[in-house]
């Protein structure tokens, strides 16, 4: 049986972040186990290729049960199951999200240290290294970082999606911003990637394999799928290592350890502790999963985010559609300059605008309401198809070159939930995310189609602009407008909450610095899970803060915790 000082339970964003980081101490060992094989599958590389990803073997498939408020759909959520987590298969969007988020959740779960300008922009810093700061503009370095393992760059965007963003400045209702991490956050702008000469530049590569190779204390054991968390026997309970099946699903293993550290995403990390006895007792014994820890709000507090995507054909053939129309000269540019349509993330422009949330508006400035305190919208946009994840972009013989402009309800009042399907640990977790269930956030999405159209009629799309594909011009009135949005909006891929920190066990599963579950020794969580609530984002930039920081406290927790076992040895010397 095998012995570690931390063992980490998934390999994704923040999973890739601590087996670096807590293996730079050469005197610990840790073990990464991931439940997916390596990343060598071409498509993760190819930033344009993520879609391409999703309904294969390296991901989950999951889907949400179908409920009223959205079209009682049963709505696809891809997270992925390979080395680099969702790092792997994401549109790659480097946003940290609103000062205000971090500024909240200190005021909500009493821990100031969680503040804007007291850990987050910290830990951002320390793991970014951002091109344009490094290279260009000196200046950022007060909000960026410069030298850290995640690699933060500016692209060449397809002209149409140059356009798009010189049409949201034309129609006016944020500013242009020259940077979409700025505290102030709202304003239309490019995205900045977290790529490298133009390929994906997720955690396997920017942390995972630079930590395989100069730690020798550092241990990857992919295809382990962790079946539950193995505890001491004690009074007290105490989480003292994991079981885990291999490739076959035949063989169980053991790993003993010190520490485990979840960090299985919004999805598996409560689905975990549900299946080893921590959780609700009413769920955990209708599926006769013994109680060892009644914790009620393991897999409550889910939100997301989703984006309901406005097309339009394009009129010229210059689309990033280019990466399959002219393949050859695509992968020429990918290969050589790091540009081209390959190297696309999809999601070319993004803006954040303070949509109202009280009443569907009429249109123009009725759309918006400058006082609120955060924009209610984000919209990602680019001169490609994007339609139900991919799957039903219009294909040759039709014109398969097109653009979207998709809006975004980026501070949902909606809050849902993951509950167990059963005591399998191979079955998918039940997904009720209770989407569009407040009028707020039915008017935001509805408003964001409004203004969606009104941007493609500006005088910047005039030379790209065909016909529109979706709602379709006969969608017009507000009823229609909105029975499109609840039956066409999708996730954008940022579950979060489902294990989230806090002081309080009645309402929270973790501590906001340690990590520590409440209630039990020997185990910690650290993902998108563990936020109070959804950033004003996208949230694989926060995750990897939130990992950065969590690293260091673990750390300074267990050396007090040496520091306490030597002063006993020397009281009773």
């Amino acid at each position: 049986m095998a012995f570690t000082d931390y063992i980490i339970v998934g390999g994704g964003a923040a999973g890739g972040v601590l087996a670096k980081r807590l293996a730079e101490d050469a005197e610990k060992s840790v073990v990464l186990l991931e439940s997916g094989p390596v990343d060598d599958n071409p498509f993760i590389h190819i930033p344009v290729a993520f879609g391409k990803l999703f309904k294969t073997d390296l991901d989950y498939q999951y889907f949400t049960e179908p409920e009223p408020t959205s079209g009682n759909r049963a709505m696809f959520w891809p997270r992925a199951k390979v080395l680099g987590g969702c790092t792997s298969m994401n549109a790659m969007v480097y946003i940290r999200g609103n000062k205000g988020d971090y500024d909240r959740w200190a005021e909500t779960t009493g821990d100031a240290s969680l503040a804007y300008d007291a850990d987050a922009l910290k830990y951002f810093k320390k793991a970014e290294h951002n091109e344009r700061a490094s290279i260009r503009d000196p200046s950022m370095t007060k909000l960026h970082g410069v030298g850290g393992p995640l690699n933060v760059t500016d692209r060449v965007v397809n002209v149409i999606s140059e356009a798009l963003l010189q049409a949201a400045v034309q129609r006016g209702g944020a500013p242009f911003v020259t940077d979409l991490n700025t505290p102030e956050q709202e304003g239309i702008g490019y995205v900045q990637t977290t790529t490298k000469y133009g390929f994906r530049a997720g955690t396997a590569r920017q942390y995972i394999r630079p930590a395989l190779a100069a730690c020798n204390n550092l241990k990857l054991v992919t295809n382990a799928h962790v079946t539950r968390l193995v505890f001491s026997g004690d009074s007290n309970p105490t989480v003292v290592g994991v079981e885990y099946m291999d490739k076959t699903s035949k063989t169980i293993k053991t790993i003993m350890a010190k520490e485990t550290i979840l960090c299985g995403g919004a999805l598996n990390s409560p689905q975990l502790l549900m299946l080893s006895g921590i959780g609700p007792r009413e769920q955990l014994e209708q599926h006769g999963i013994k109680v060892v820890v009644d914790l009620p709000a393991v897999g409550e507090n889910m939100q997301d985010h989703l984006l309901c995507s406005v097309c339009h054909e394009a009129s010229q053939p210059v689309s990033i559609a280019l990466a399959e129309t002219d393949a050859e000269e695509s992968m020429r540019q990918l290969q050589l300059f790091g540009t081209g349509p390959l190297s696309s993330n999809i999601a070319e422009i993004c803006a954040f605008y303070k949509i109202r949330t009280d009443k569907i508006g009429s249109g123009g400035d009725d759309l918006f309401d400058h006082s609120l305190a955060y924009p209610t919208m984000q919209t990602h946009s680019a001169g490609s198809f994007y339609l139900e994840h991919g799957f039903k972009n219009p294909q040759p013989p039709q014109n398969p070159h097109g653009m979207f402009l998709a809006p975004g309800v980026v501070r949902p009042t909606s809050v849902g939930k993951v509950v167990l399907a059963s005591a399998d640990p191979f079955e998918n977790v039940k997904i009720i995310p209770n989407y569009f269930s407040t009028p707020e956030d039915i008017n935001v999405m509805v408003n964001g189609i409004k203004l969606a159209r009104e941007i493609y009629q500006q005088e910047a799309m005039k030379k790209y602009l065909g016909p529109e594909i979706a709602p379709g011009p006969s969608v017009q009135t507000d009823a229609q407008l909105e029975e499109y949005a609840r039956s066409f909006s999708e996730t954008i891929y940022h579950p979060t909450s489902t294990c989230k920190m806090g002081s309080s066990p009645s309402d929270s599963v973790v501590d906001t610095k340690s990590h520590r579950v409440h209630g039990v020794q020997g185990i910690r969580v650290c993902d998108a899970s563990i936020m109070p609530d959804v950033i004003t984002g996208n949230t694989n930039a926060p995750t990897i803060m939130l990992a950065e920081r969590a690293a260091d406290y673990i750390v300074k927790d267990d050396m007090i915790t040496i520091e306490k076992v030597r002063k006993t040895h020397q009281f009773f010397a």
